[in-house]
């Protein structure tokens, strides 16, 4: 259509036989039909009549109005011969010479069907790139802009009205607001190649990396035509959100709207963006406003474009929307905006919504609507987020524990978090879960509902708990996806993964024991046992040793024996298996392979020295190494993964004094007294804590003094 346009406006006159075949390519243009062929036929005439020309161009247009053309941009830009100064715009229509007010006056005819005409100066800024050598191959980049060689990036193109008048020369709209002007469409230029074979009217070159940016300018002055009523969708494309809004703000009623003020609203809502920091303003404004004129269509219009934008308000919008139209006039547009929120805004909007509905109408209505919308979105939850936990369980206080029936509890994802803060929370709030689960539940064989309702809750408390034991050492860390460490940071970051699965073990058995799931507990246990690492003094130091001294506290705390089920056979089979395993006696180490350092060279005497002091017995020992020699055993001994450190002492022009120390692990690994240390870690010491020495054979005093090894069986 545009290129058409271009021509009907270029042609000189058609002799009378041609104007029949000329009305049936532009008739035929105008349906769509063989558009490249039309426009061909059309540029092969060599003249043309002036009624014909007025004729087509208003058929064009028409059809452009109605939305039947090809052509789908707001406006078109028309190139004109000569270039006029913004000092010549100001006289409008008056300024332009020779073809240029020739193609104007053709302009008049449309007018009528809405269309505004203005004149406005167009710069066009073209960017290339090259690399350096280009210039050793004496390539003038300067005077070939259209130069295209392989060596090129591919071009930077932007074009910009920088003024704009309407036939009278009065200033259309202050452009010095924007940044640059009022951004062009490259597809909304006529004719094409407007700018082809043009040199530019002003160049300059600038630094970019290792390459040259040349860039040019070419500056045209251009007509402008568009329809009247689509002026605010051609400053916004132009001009973008931030001109609009502060066009709105300026031009805007103090009272009632008029028809413009709606009109400019409605293409700022239409074209918000649920990203942009402009759009968030303009949600914010325009939600204002919407209240303000007291307008639910274009409060509704609003939610539907900018959706994520009204989450960032917050539910007091939704709340106010609420207040200022009633629940029913915004019900329905909620509803959609309500299925595309995420889940932890989904259900706070819907308490919000419900909670102060509530207030201002006893509609009991209001209570289907919310269930209703509970469901749907525990239905679409994926990955609850521990924040929706109190709103959870206040909906399951109000409307029994079948009200979370739809809820998915599932353990491929890090869900950990949410499962133990909902557990929580609904054994808080047991009583009114219980009563309200009574009333609605089915009676059971024996007619008791209240055995019925109990049932459920313990139901759905064990199936979250299964789900949670399920990730007690999921959800951690991974040392490579840690911050980098230095390798003798390794123990530290070691014992950070530990610290956080001991945490989860800690949470899952102590809320278990608030709850009495004990058979919960046991199945944590079992999980435990059965976890793997690379031996069992590893496991026993790492997991074991800190667990128990938890284990003990929470016992403390909550005033539980520890002969309890399942503590006491966890207790067992933790120090029966250490026996076993680890133990041994004062004459006998049963782990097999201690830990060492030695380097790859048999006859190193300084690592073979270190070696020795490993599978010895002493904690700590203190040595002069000479200078030369100390990098090689500092390097060796970072890449032992943590089985001893090193300290400076001392040091001379000749020597160091290092004092090498083992870690808690190597030290019980390598001598009796460590892990002596560590089974009495386990148990407690000889004198105290008899409850707990009951629940061990009576040979268990006799493996203190390291004389013998009872090799006892792992308790399940």
């Amino acid at each position: 259509m545009a290129a058409i346009f271009a021509e009907l406006v270029e042609m000189d006159d058609l002799s009378d036989s041609e104007i029949g075949d000329l009305h049936e390519d532009i008739g035929n243009a105008l349906e769509g039909e063989n558009v490249p062929s039309a426009e061909s036929h059309i540029y092969s005439y060599s003249s043309t009549s002036i009624p014909l020309r007025i004729t087509a161009l208003r058929r064009i247009f028409q059809d452009w109005k109605m939305g039947k053309s090809h052509f789908h941009e707001n406006y078109i830009t028309y190139v004109l011969q000569h270039k006029y100064t913004n000092e010549e715009l100001q006289r409008g229509a008056a300024c332009l010479r020779d073809r240029d007010a020739d193609k104007l006056s053709l302009l008049h005819a449309v007018s009528d069907l809405g269309y505004t005409t203005c004149i406005a100066n167009l710069e066009r800024h073209v960017v290339k790139s090259y690399p350096f050598s280009l210039l050793s191959d004496g390539i003038n980049v300067v005077y070939a802009p259209d130069y295209t060689g392989p060596e090129f990036d591919d071009d930077v193109e932007e074009m910009f009205i920088k003024h704009m008048v309407d036939l009278n020369g009065n200033s259309m709209f202050d452009l010095r607001k924007t940044i640059a002007g009022m951004c062009v469409n490259e597809d909304t230029v006529v004719p094409k190649g407007a700018f082809d074979g043009a040199r530019p009217d002003r160049t300059y070159r600038e630094m970019n990396g290792d390459e040259m940016d040349h860039n040019f300018y070419y500056n045209r002055t251009v007509l402008v035509i568009f329809l009247q009523e689509r002026l605010f969708d051609v400053l916004m494309e132009g001009c973008r959100m931030r001109y609009m809004l502060a066009r709105f703000k300026e031009s805007i009623s103090e009272h009632s709207p008029t028809d413009e003020d709606k009109r400019l609203a409605t293409v700022i809502i239409k074209n918000i963006r649920e990203t942009w920091d402009d759009e968030k303003s303009a949600t914010t404004l325009m939600l204002e406003h919407a209240f303000k004129w007291k307008d639910v269509d274009m409060w509704r219009e609003i939610i539907r474009h900018g959706g994520r934008n009204i989450v960032a308000e917050g539910k007091h919008g939704l709340v106010r929307a609420l207040r200022e139209f009633g629940f029913y006039q915004i019900r329905f547009p909620l509803d959609t905006f309500l299925s595309e929120r995420d889940t932890l805004h989904r259900f706070e909007f819907i308490d919000a919504i419900y909670l102060n509905a509530s207030k201002l109408t006893g509609d009991p209505f209001l209570q289907e609507w919310r269930s209703k919308q509970m469901t749907l979105a525990l239905e679409s939850c994926v990955s609850p987020h521990p924040k929706s936990v109190p709103i959870l369980a206040s909906f399951a206080s109000q409307n029994g524990i079948q009200a979370l029936r739809k809820l998915r509890i599932e353990t491929d994802n890090d869900s950990y978090q949410f499962l133990i803060e909902l557990v929580r929370s609904i054994h808080s709030k047991t009583d009114d879960i219980l009563l309200q689960t009574t009333i609605r539940c089915r009676y059971d064989e024996e007619g008791n509902a209240k055995s019925r309702s109990e049932h459920l809750l313990n139901e759905f408390i064990e199936k979250c708990f299964g789900a949670a034991i399920e990730q007690w050492n999921s959800g951690t860390p991974q040392e490579e996806l840690l911050p980098p460490r230095r390798m003798d940071d390794r123990t530290e970051t070691e014992e950070e993964i530990n610290s956080l699965r001991l945490n989860r073990i800690s949470e899952i058995a102590e809320l278990c024991i608030a709850t009495r799931q004990m058979d919960v507990c046991a199945r944590l246990f079992d999980l435990i046992r059965r976890f793997k690492t690379t031996d069992a003094i590893t496991k026993a130091n790492s997991v074991y040793i800190p667990l128990i001294s938890r284990l003990l506290e929470i016992l403390r705390r909550t005033n539980t024996g520890i002969c309890t089920y399942p503590l006491d056979l966890f207790l067992e089979s933790t120090v029966s298996g250490y026996v076993k395993y680890v133990l041994g006696t004062k004459e006998h180490n049963p782990i097999q392979s201690p830990p060492r350092i030695g380097c790859m060279d048999s006859g190193c005497s300084l690592c073979h020295y270190v070696d020795s002091f490993i599978i010895g017995s002493d904690r700590r020992r203190t040595f002069r190494v000479p200078n030369e020699l100390q990098e090689h055993l500092k390097r060796q001994i970072r890449l032992s993964n943590g089985v001893v450190s090193l300290v400076e002492r001392d040091f001379d022009d000749r020597n160091v004094t290092l004092e090498i120390i083992k870690s808690p692990v190597t030290y019980a690994a390598t001598s009796w007294q460590g892990r002596c240390h560590t089974l009495l870690a386990l148990s407690g010491e000889r004198p105290k804590n008899q409850e707990k020495h009951r629940s061990f054979d009576s040979s268990y005093l006799s493996l203190l003094d390291g004389d013998i090894c009872i090799n006892w069986p792992m308790v399940a």
